[in-house]
């Protein structure tokens, strides 16, 4: 008679995806800090003080998502893919905004949004759920779509900025980017994509 397998602790397993974008997050804020006193022009400094709470802002919603699904998308080997493609994204568009190239630092802004939308359309459409409770698959789902809902407004706004990008005043494309993006935070508040109160 065959011995039967204990099932595996997936513990370590599952806290590993957590504890390293943590680490990674962290790290891309810390040795991007320092860059403030290599920065003289006030437009320039402004648009690289929004990079970095552009990533604090992905830290949030990265957090957020796994509060929301939990270990429905923890032990998931895409959901960890896709999340270290955002933060090498992230890190080339922080890099992008410290040299003051804005074109290519919208490019990979956008690049960030299609890549969480893949992420959402690939969960909500291909992915499994491992819960049987119906209430909470329904929840998910809906938090699913409205989180590719409003990264969708956000990425059209973004791509409309993009081919106006030649035409405009560096000051006007920096407003606009800080309008869109704030536009954008509000929106992650209002349908709890982040559900931390502002105040």
């Amino acid at each position: 008679m065959s011995k039967k397998i204990p099932p595996h602790n997936l513990s370590h397993q599952i806290d590993f995806p957590m504890v390293l974008f943590d680490s990674l997050y962290g790290l891309i804020l810390f040795f991007n800090l320092d860059s403030f006193l290599d920065i003289t022009d006030p437009l320039h400094f402004v648009l690289y003080v929004f990079s970095l709470i552009v990533v604090i802002h992905w830290w949030f919603e990265y957090k957020s998502a796994d509060d929301c699904y939990g270990e429905e998308i923890s032990r998931s080997t895409v959901n960890t893919i896709i999340g270290v493609i955002l933060i090498i994204l992230l890190e080339f568009f922080i890099l992008k905004m410290k040299d003051g190239k804005f074109y290519a630092a919208l490019s990979f802004l956008m690049l960030i949004f299609v890549a969480d939308i893949v992420w959402a359309l690939i969960f909500r459409f291909l992915g499994r759920w491992k819960t049987k409770d119906k209430k909470l698959m329904t929840y998910m789902e809906n938090e699913l779509e409205r989180n590719m809902v409003v990264d969708l407004v956000a990425l059209i706004l973004l791509a409309g900025l993009f081919f106006a990008f030649p035409y405009i005043e560096i000051f006007w494309f920096v407003m606009s980017l800080l309008l869109i993006y704030i536009f954008y935070i509000y929106l992650t508040y209002k349908y709890k994509i982040i559900d931390v109160e502002i105040l």
